[in-house]
């Protein structure tokens, strides 16, 4: 299918070219038809001689009048082409038919007005070939014509021939191709194939031969029988089989690996380098590490004073030589090893490594009774700065009920936070343990009279609380203006509810606590405030109803009250 579309396109393409060369030599051959040679006799005639007719075609053309007309009669036969048609004819020009007076053109004398015998029919149109052959003048009007072609195609010759060429052999080519493409399947069709004889396969070769087959297997009852050794038949035994074999052993628990060398971590290289480096410094102060250890395990402490500054002058030391209360025991830390070994291996002594445990063991009882003492005092200070700076003794209304209930805010911060210490140094279950193991090792401490100090300073604010709830119900009953005491309410009664909720947060503390803190010869605490907090009910009570109705300002003394009040 392409190939023939390429002779296509190539017969298109040499179809218009041949149509170019037709078109040129037909516009030479007019202008050759209006110019005649000079030496022809057909211009040497004049224009009122009457040629003489010989056929019909040549008799309608004398009638015309005197023309100059290069039509010449028709004559047959193939000699009489010259060589300018054969050339027309190769370059495959096909020229259309004309008529006879296309080819003819009028002397200037010649009238131009028509004549009535130009009506007549005239003969049929013959090509310029035909018109042109058989006349007198045919050689030289054939050679005009190939010396004018030759001059007009001079230029364009090589290039058209070649391309004629090209074309040419192209399109035959394609036409060849196309037929033989055509022609081949029919062909081959017709030529029988060659047979080919192929060389015969070899035989295949045999299979392999089948694996062996596996051994038979024994059951595993006749395996477990195998293996057994054979028992000594008892007699008069029931014959159940051999008895069950023994368990197999335990196996042995592996021994724990050694840490590897490899894996050791930059962190851990700089705590093995600051060991062996505390090391050499307990070493080199052996002196005062035995010192240290005497005094920390036989030193006498007469009061709870000596044994607070006991404890902090050791435990400093302690810190100075790289020894920590609550790190390892000072036991095992102690056990350094000497680099040459032998009998004594170790720097400390095994009976100084065991003061160094009891000596560690007394004073860390010692620093903990320290540390209580100091945070029992610290909230009994506190408790009584609170209630010194608070003017609440004062006894007179001097003082605002607005900075009052400020007063008694603070006041209620520092009680739960006093109740808060007391309970987690004395109601702690390590408290008891520790106190009888301070008593057995002689360190003295002062731990209840400190909880019974922060106690009492915990009472006072009951008593002051107490106090203010009364002066303040005092004042409400001192207004005697409506207006005045309607004002003032609210804010009393939120101070006596302030008050009557910190009694109530003392009386949370703990009966024991409270009998234990009771002075000798004086009534319970528990009783005291008991007492203290059935007055501020009953204040808070009568505050509430004093307080005025809001009918009082309708009737005739409102406007008395408020002018009162203002």
């Amino acid at each position: 299918m392409l190939q023939e579309m390429r002779a296509d396109a190539l017969l298109h393409a040499f179809s218009a070219m041949c149509s170019r060369a037709e078109a040129l030599a037909r516009h030479d051959f007019v202008n050759l038809a209006g110019t005649p040679p000079v030496d022809s006799p057909v211009s040497s005639s004049s224009s009122s001689a009457t040629p003489v007719a010989t056929s019909p075609s040549e008799a309608s053309v004398a009638a015309t009048g005197p023309t100059r007309s290069c039509e010449l009669p028709y004559a047959h036969g193939a000699s009489a082409r010259s060589s300018a048609e054969l050339r027309l004819s190769a370059c495959g020009s096909r020229l259309s038919p004309k008529p006879a007076h296309f080819f003819g053109v009028q002397d200037a004398g010649a009238s131009s007005a028509p004549r009535p015998d130009a009506l007549a029919p005239c003969a049929p149109p013959r090509t310029p070939t035909e018109a042109f052959i058989g006349g007198a003048d045919t050689a030289l009007l054939l050679a005009r014509i190939d010396q004018l072609l030759s001059q007009r195609l001079a230029d364009e010759s090589s290039k058209w021939e070649r391309m004629q060429e090209k074309l040419l052999a192209v399109a035959m080519q394609a036409v060849v191709d196309s037929t033989n493409a055509a022609a081949l399947p029919r062909a081959m069709a017709r030529v029988p194939s060659p047979t080919r004889t192929l060389p015969p396969l070899p035989p295949p070769l045999p299979p392999p031969p089948p694996p062996p087959p596996p051994p038979p297997r024994a059951p595993p009852a006749a395996c477990a029988r195998a293996l057994t050794p054979p028992w000594p038949r008892v007699a008069n035994a029931p014959s159940h089989g051999p008895p069950p074999s023994a368990p197999p052993p335990p196996p042995k628990p592996a021994a724990p690996s050694a840490p590897r060398r490899g894996n050791v971590t930059a962190a851990d290289a700089i705590k093995v380098a600051l060991r062996r480096k505390a090391n050499e410094r307990l070493v080199s102060r052996r002196p005062d590490v035995l010192a240290l250890l005497a005094r920390a395990a036989d030193e006498r402490l007469g009061s709870a004073k000596d044994a607070e500054a006991y404890a902090r002058e050791l435990e400093e030391l302690a810190d100075s030589l790289g020894l920590s209360l609550s790190g390892e025991p000072w036991s095992v830390r102690l056990r350094i090893s000497k680099k040459g070994g032998g009998a004594d291996a170790f720097h400390f002594a095994p009976d100084e490594l065991e003061r160094a445990d009891v000596a560690q063991r007394r004073l860390g009882l010692a620093s903990t009774a320290a540390g209580w003492s100091e945070q029992l005092r610290a909230q009994a200070r506190a408790a009584a700065a609170a209630a010194g700076s608070s003017g609440l003794d004062s006894g007179s209304g001097a003082v605002g009920p607005q900075t009052r209930l400020d007063t008694i805010a603070r006041c209620s911060d520092v009680v739960a936070g006093g109740v808060r210490v007391w309970r987690a140094v004395i109601e702690d279950g390590f408290f008891g343990a520790a106190t009888r193991e301070m008593a057995q090792l002689g360190v003295p401490h002062a731990l209840d009279e400190l909880g019974a100090q922060l106690l009492s300073a915990l009472r006072s604010f009951e008593r002051l609380a107490c106090s203010l709830a009364l002066d303040e119900l005092d004042g409400m009953r001192s207004e005697q203006a409506a207006l005045a005491r309607r004002l003032r309410t609210p804010k009393s009664e939120a101070l006596v509810r302030a008050t009557l909720q910190l009694l109530q947060d003392l009386d949370k503390v703990p009966r024991p606590l409270a009998r234990a803190a009771a002075p000798t010869g004086s009534p319970s605490s528990s009783d005291t405030l008991a007492h203290s907090i059935n007055q501020v009910e009953a204040a808070l009570s009568e505050i509430c109803a004093l307080r005025p109705s809001a009918d009082a300002f309708t009737g005739n003394g409102g406007a008395d009250d408020m002018s009162d009040a203002v």
